[in-house]
């Protein structure tokens, strides 16, 4: 089973093959499956067969071309291969059963601000495994807390948050490395705290 979470900027589709890492790259099972992606993050659960028990040394191809646009953006997260009993996989349209839901993240996590560099705005995603307590905020280089994106409870899931470039004044900031830092506090009394870095180009 292929278990992979993903969204594109106008739900493009796209197609997933597995196959050997080198080589002559022989199949294993999934070849060329087209995916209905949305706009906001969805699960995708692909069960197949493989024509052998001997696989380990796959490789994935998330095939875009054909289906994107110039300016096209994808993403994914979670990509997990994992062998199941055959006895529990229940298929439907030969040997590949595909099903999607609500993606729910197996753990908190931070995201990759995307554009970046950036100007005028940015978009920062993260993730709840479950209710939490959020805070998102952005510091200058000096260290100087400029703007909070996030304060307050949020339910599980995958969340998006587009800053534009406006510090607590509703001024532009000018030029520079910048930094958002997440804290999460879940209703488990799980926390978690992530940094990263992000450059402004006016």
């Amino acid at each position: 089973m292929l278990t992979f979470n993903a969204h594109s900027s106008r739900g493009a589709d796209l197609s997933v093959s597995v196959m050997q890492h080198e080589a002559p790259y022989e199949g294993y099972g999934l070849e060329g499956v087209e995916f209905d992606l949305g706009t906001t993050w969805e699960t995708f659960n692909i069960s197949f067969m493989t024509p052998s028990s001997l696989m380990g040394d796959a490789r994935f191809q998330f095939q875009l071309a054909s289906y994107s646009e110039v300016g096209e953006h994808y993403y994914f997260d979670d990509v997990m291969l994992e062998k199941i009993d055959g006895a529990d996989v229940s298929m439907s349209g030969g040997d590949i059963a595909v099903e999607k839901s609500s993606a729910v993240p197996v753990d908190f996590l931070l995201g990759t601000n995307y554009p970046n560099p950036f100007n005028p705005t940015t978009t920062i995603s993260y993730g709840l495994p479950e209710p939490a307590e959020v805070s998102l905020k952005v510091y200058s280089v000096l260290g100087q807390e400029v703007a909070t994106l996030v304060e307050g409870m949020q339910q599980a899931g995958y969340q998006q948050v587009v800053w534009n470039i406006r510090n607590y004044a509703g001024n532009e900031l000018s030029s520079g490395v910048y930094f958002y830092r997440f804290t999460a506090v879940g209703a488990s009394g799980k926390s978690f705290v992530d940094q990263r870095k992000m450059l402004l180009l006016r």
